[in-house]
């Protein structure tokens, strides 16, 4: 396809411009804009403005092909031997290859509304391009961020990080953002390097978010070095991470986060438009939730019947933002307007002109019924009523009210405000509107939405039960606390089930077994125990582990493992040493095999959502794909064996699921669904 390069010069600045979009740009096409660089250099030129939309959008895709690749270079190549300051006019906003691009340039100019994107260490590569010399060469940790964390940043935030040096609005200016390329000067060389405190900070950040991930590691190598980044090594350390298995396994994450907002039978023009919600509760949950509605752009008012309780959920919430700002991901007018959006109220009539409600208290159905039965009385026949419940039935907590197909779960995950998964629960009476409105809402609140049937635990929480589970009979049968997390951590999960399980709190489980009076089973009796001694978990400064003042450090407690010993005792258990590799199947093989038995009852639309909700809602590591792709991975006929032996001695607990069978028996995958 012909592409075409224009240019002209207007006021002095010589304009480059390109209108082809980034799915059509060519190598005969780059080949042109590196000719009119040049061209214009020579020519004088005081100042080049770079127009080209399609160019500062082009996805990694187009770096996973060595001409295009090349080609890319090239332009790279030529803005940065121009002797006049090359502007970047982002008249779409930047992604991937097209915000390399757009890095290489003297500057940048983003079209207001507009947003910059780099997915490439989420894809499993690492920036090229001279962008790890950049980013080592004193780019500031707000920029290096932007580059390397995947998350989409407004074209403001990326203005207050520096990425960009300002904002226009398209139209308002003859030819786009003229008079701010007449005014912004400098070039990259200009700014200041990083002092070496600040440096250190956000490669240690890297190294934490990217823990057993390739490109991280080599990227960390490459900004490490005691030589300038040279684009031989970094095309290689691209290469070397672009034919990486992690590479294939975060890209079907990022494929499956996709697929996911795709929900068969329900249209998105469905949706519902939302201007103000609703909160019911202000604990931990709806106060995240809030934050969630007001970052979107959304007023919120959130309800509780205590005064108190509502004070003191607005300072966490006010607490929660002033971080934000104090690390520089947030401005403090941003903050501001945010906190602004949030109201709070003791009265339900309050709500009575909100689109949407959710409702955040405790996890008991009664009251959770209760609440629903004070909205409907309150709530605009149309608005959307969800609830937060993590496992409860929603038909039964919709049955209270007069529009059941106005009912949809909305699972959140604690902290609501950071993780990024949104379970979206469908009940037998859920209309398409509702479920796309709730779609819609996830999108917009930037979480991945995926669609679960209404069944215990839904889909994440009705995999945790076996993991979980099993964590609790490893120790039993002879593991160590601290080896079965380092276990799972060496696996790439933040944390092990046992640091899980004492965050989340263990007096929950032991509460509940009091007050409907059930017996413990014996890997229960533990959590029983240690809770009869106020060892809750972390809030009390003692679980399975020890907590002193930083709470985020669990130090590990002979006395929990002499107790387990004990009540191995007491039940008749032989206790042996466990293997490592034991520890690991019979914690994600029960995952597996509860995901395959979820795919076949239709709780989950595919195995892919399965493998989206454990990434974003449980930690499970991106770069090994999931459980379900993990699963193939290890080979499915692999897996169906070693369950048969494990039932064999364990019982019906690890009978493979028929749907795993089959697809093990027929060397397939999941991978079709």
């Amino acid at each position: 396809m012909s592409q075409a390069v224009n240019t002209h010069i207007t006021r002095g600045v010589d304009w480059i411009e390109a209108d082809a979009p980034a799915d059509q740009w060519t190598l005969a096409g780059l080949e042109r804009l590196v000719e009119a660089i040049d061209s214009a250099d020579r020519g004088g030129a005081a100042k080049i403005a770079l127009h080209a939309p399609g160019l500062f959008r082009l996805g990694l895709e187009w770096a996973v092909d060595p001409d295009f690749r090349a080609g890319v270079g090239t332009v790279v190549a030529a803005i940065e031997r121009a002797r006049a300051p090359v502007i970047a006019l982002l008249a779409e906003g930047a992604r991937d290859v097209g915000l390399e691009i757009a890095v290489a340039c003297s500057a940048r100019l983003a079209a207001e509304g507009t947003t910059l994107q780099s997915n490439v260490l989420r894809h499993g590569l690492v920036p090229a391009f001279g962008t790890c010399g950049r980013i080592r060469d004193g780019w500031g940790e707000g920029a290096a961020l932007l580059l390397l964390s995947g998350r989409p940043f407004p074209a403001a935030d990326a203005q207050h990080l520096a990425l960009v040096q300002a904002c226009y609005r398209p139209g308002d200016d003859e030819p786009n953002g003229l008079s701010l390329v007449q005014e912004v000067s400098g070039a990259n060389a200009a700014r200041p390097a990083l002092d070496p405190e600040a440096t250190d900070a956000w490669r240690r950040r890297i190294g934490r978010s990217g823990r057993g991930r390739l490109a991280h590691q080599v990227l960390l190598k490459l900004l490490s070095e005691a030589s300038p980044v040279s684009r031989k090594a970094e095309n290689a350390a691209f290469i070397q991470c672009l034919n990486d298995p992690q590479h294939r396994a975060l890209l079907h994450v990022a494929t499956a986060e996709a697929k996911a907002a795709q929900v068969p039978g329900v249209d998105p023009a469905l949706a519902e438009p939302v201007h103000r919600a609703a909160v019911v509760g202000s604990g931990t949950m709806g106060g995240g939730i809030a934050m969630c509605f007001a970052d979107a752009g959304i007023e919120v008012t959130v309800l509780d019947l205590d005064e108190a309780a509502l004070e003191r959920g607005r300072q966490v919430i006010e607490r929660n933002y002033a971080v934000a700002v104090q690390r520089g991901s947030l401005s403090a007018q941003e903050r501001d307007a945010r906190l602004a959006r949030i109201r709070t109220t003791t009265e339900y009539r309050d709500l009575a002109q909100a689109d949407v409600v959710v409702e955040a208290v405790f996890e008991d159905l009664g009251l959770k019924q209760a609440v629903f039965a004070r909205l409907t009385d309150v709530m605009r026949p149309d608005a959307l009523l969800a609830t937060n419940t993590s496992g409860l039935d929603i038909d039964r907590i919709g049955e209270v009210t007069r529009a059941p197909e106005r009912v949809i779960g909305m699972h959140f995950f604690s902290p609501a405000n950071v993780m990024t998964l949104l379970e979206v629960v469908r009940g037998a009476n859920t209309s398409p509107a509702a479920i796309a409105t709730a779609m819609g809402l996830a999108k917009r609140m930037e979480k991945v939405g995926v669609l679960a049937g209404n069944c215990p635990g839904f889909i994440g929480n009705r995999l945790l039960r076996g993991y979980i589970q099993q964590a609790n009979e490893l120790v039993l049968d002879g593991a160590l606390v601290a080896q079965v997390d380092a276990v799972l951590r060496d696996f790439g999960l933040p944390m092990g089930p046992f640091q899980m399980m004492d965050l989340t709190g263990l007096d929950v489980g032991w509460r509940a077994r009091k007050a409907n009076g059930r017996e413990p089973a014996p890997s229960e009796r533990v959590h029983d125990r240690l809770c009869e001694q106020e060892r809750f978990g972390q809030k009390s400064g003692a679980g399975f582990y020890r907590y002193g003042e930083d709470r985020r450090v669990p130090v590990p407690d002979p006395s929990v493992d002499a107790l387990i010993a004990e009540v191995a005792l007491e039940a008749g258990r032989t206790r042996r040493d466990i293997p490592d590799e034991e520890v690991l199947e019979r914690c994600l093989f029960p995952l597996i095999n509860e995901g395959a038995r979820v795919l076949e009852e239709g709780m989950a639309l595919r195995a892919s959502d399965i493998d989206v909700t454990y990434v974003h809602g449980y930690g499970f590591p991106a770069h090994r794909g999931g459980p379900m792709y993990h699963a193939e991975q290890l080979g499915l006929a692999h897996i169906v064996a070693r369950l048969e032996e494990l039932a064999a001695e364990g019982g019906a607990f690890w009978a493979p699921a028929p749907l795993l069978q089959q697809r093990a028996a027929a060397e397939g995958t999941f991978s079709a669904d």
